[in-house]
């Protein structure tokens, strides 16, 4: 047999944990390019219901994790924020000094 990750990437099990595709149109919109995607779409669904709960069942004292897109109010206090680099001078920004 072949190795796993020969045949579904790790960026493709990614991708799937993120969005979880419930159909085999879903998976293949996903990049799912394999034989059994069928399969693969029924063990998706079988551990959905096992392990997410119903959408009526969900507690309002909001303990339980919410699934969905969460949009931030304000920037994250702890988040590194990468700063611009500065623009080069003329001429390669490179020093030139003559000897």
């Amino acid at each position: 047999g072949m190795a796993p990750a020969a045949v579904l990437k790790s960026f493709l099990c990614k991708k799937i944990a993120y969005v979880l595709p419930r159909s085999v149109e879903a998976l293949r919109a996903v990049g799912v390019r394999v034989t059994g995607v069928e399969e693969l779409s029924k063990v998706i669904n079988d551990a959905a219901e096992e392990f997410l709960p119903p959408p009526a069942s969900v507690n309002a004292s909001g303990n339980e994790l919410r699934f969905g897109t969460i949009t931030p109010r304000e920037p994250w206090a702890f988040a590194v924020y990468k700063p611009r680099k500065a623009p080069k001078a003329a001429g390669g920004g490179r020093l030139k000094t003559k000897l």
